[in-house]
């Protein structure tokens, strides 16, 4: 039987197939079952032929039967065998997403290659460890940040940032070892780890904003949009990231300007940026530079390691502080008793407050 894409197969003395042309040779004694395996086959229109051949005492001479009868069984499998290990003791199988195109492939260990991972390249079949331990342990520096997050009842950024540690640590493990310490699909762990990295820049954008409360809900989920379509579209390429973050810094910092524009004509105070907020940023850009223009292929593990520290540190500026008890939104708020009515009214960290009695007069105010 020969296959072959594009063009009918030729026969060479009508008993084999030309070279080039994929061939399975049968045999009702002892070889009637045969599998042949097409890696990455490309789109096209498939021709098989089929060429029967009796022998007699080992001289092929004419057929004689009418009818024969071949079962053939088409399909398409995940990388190369299709038990519990596709490649294999010496890699696993991968499944990718580009664009409209899903295939999967095998990711070979370390000193290995082939579409099933059987062939030795070389001797060196040692994990590169310091390389894997730098990227997940650099991940520990996010733990200040989510310590003050939490500390400064900022639950939601600190949940962001606890995640971003975990999935950063387990993608980086992952893809060092070449899949050997993977959890689950390697695409997966990705996804999350270049999703959560973003969104814990977009949830401290929002939290730098000291935005009224019923806005950051909503800066949140606009977030996460724009990240998850951004992320779903080319996780890989710069503009991807740079867009969310831009996003970021304009959505919230529209809603500051006209917060802190009403905030300011009532109070007549201009409030300067604080030189903590000043350093996080210093901080901030400089990740983002070594991260677009410095790390590279060679440095990756270096590099990249530096980024995660640098980051996590910014954040710890950049944290808005803890908000005193006595600073809320400029609403009206009334505590009542058996004895007396509370009443009071603040216009931007400037409470004023009235002590009225049960027939309405006033005690005392300021």
């Amino acid at each position: 039987m020969c296959v072959q894409r594009g063009r009918i197969p030729k026969l060479e003395n009508l008993k084999s197939c030309q070279n080039g042309t994929l061939a399975i040779n049968l045999s009702s004694l002892n070889k009637r079952n045969a599998s042949l395996l097409i890696a990455y086959p490309q789109p096209g229109t498939w021709y098989i032929i089929i060429l029967a051949t009796c022998y007699t005492y080992g001289t092929p001479v004419p057929c004689q039967i009418e009818k024969m009868s071949i079962l053939l069984n088409i399909h398409t499998r995940k990388c190369t065998f299709s038990d519990q290990s596709p490649c294999g003791n010496h890699g696993i199988c991968q499944e990718i997403q580009k664009n409209i195109l899903h295939y999967a492939t095998c990711t070979c260990f370390k000193g290995y290659t082939g579409w099933d991972c059987t062939d030795i390249s070389s001797t060196v079949s040692a994990i590169p460890l310091i390389s894997a331990m730098l990227l997940v342990m650099s991940n520990i520096f996010f733990v200040p940040a989510i310590y003050i997050a939490v500390k400064r009842k900022l639950y939601a950024e600190g949940l962001v940032y606890l995640v971003t540690m975990l999935f950063s640590s387990l993608y980086h493990a992952c893809d060092q070892s070449d899949g050997q310490f993977c959890i689950t699909k390697y695409e997966i762990l990705q996804y999350s780890d270049f999703f959560s990295s973003i969104l814990a820049f977009w949830v401290t954008l929002v939290a730098m904003a000291e935005l009224p409360i019923a806005f950051v809900p909503l800066c949140h989920m606009t977030g996460v949009f724009i990240i998850t379509f951004g992320m779903q579209r080319d996780r890989m390429c710069l503009i991807s990231t740079s867009i969310p973050l831009s996003l970021g810094i304009i959505i919230p910092l529209l809603l500051q300007i006209f917060t802190h524009t009403y905030r300011i004509f009532q109070s007549k105070k201009c409030k300067k940026p604080s030189k903590r907020i000043l350093l996080g940023l210093l901080f901030a850009i400089t990740g983002l530079l070594l991260y677009s223009f410095i790390e590279t292929e060679k440095n990756y593990q270096y590099v990249h390691s530096v980024w995660h520290i640098i980051m996590a540190i910014s954040l710890i500026f950049l944290l808005p502080p803890a908000k005193s008890q006595h600073t809320t939104s400029l609403t009206n708020t009334s505590f009542n008793d058996d004895s007396e009515s509370w009443n009071w009214k603040e216009s931007y960290r400037i409470p004023t407050f009235a002590i009225i009695d049960q027939e309405n007069r006033t005690i005392a105010s300021n």
